[in-house]
């Protein structure tokens, strides 16, 4: 989390050059924050201000950094991939959702990737991704 957290940083930092870090952030990424602790344990982690939460949202917000800047710049695997690490992450998301809604719809070859698609196209047929940039992005 901690590493996560200094990639997202500095990414803000570097500005539109901080694509690299904010890649490098997603791919420490393993599903839904704090899924594989004990269940007899680390409760008050659920109580109060729910980190497993603020986690996720972070997550999804560089994803959606990640996945606006790929399209843009023709990289569809990146956008793929940041799209799949947002569902993983927090598989209830809206705008993880979107983020894959976003992209060309043939592109959609993961399971995951295909069911948020099938959902999204369920809830909101008429919405679509709105362009993100990176901070000092002109």
């Amino acid at each position: 989390m901690d590493l996560f957290r200094r990639l997202r940083a500095r990414a803000q930092a570097r500005g539109a050059d901080g694509l690299p870090d904010l890649v490098a952030a997603l791919r420490l990424i393993r599903g839904e924050p704090f899924a594989d602790l004990r269940a007899d344990s680390w409760t008050w982690m659920f109580e109060g201000e729910r980190f497993d939460q603020e986690f996720a949202a972070a997550i999804v917000d560089v994803a959606h950094l990640v996945a606006t800047r790929s399209m843009r710049d023709g990289d569809l695997s990146t956008a793929r991939r940041a799209a799949e690490t947002a569902l993983s992450a927090s598989p209830y998301d809206e705008t993880a959702r979107l983020i894959s809604q976003g992209l060309p719809s043939s592109k959609a070859t993961t399971p995951r990737l295909r069911r948020s698609e099938a959902m999204v196209s369920f809830v909101a047929p008429t919405t679509t991704a709105h362009r993100l940039t990176l901070p000092n992005e002109h």
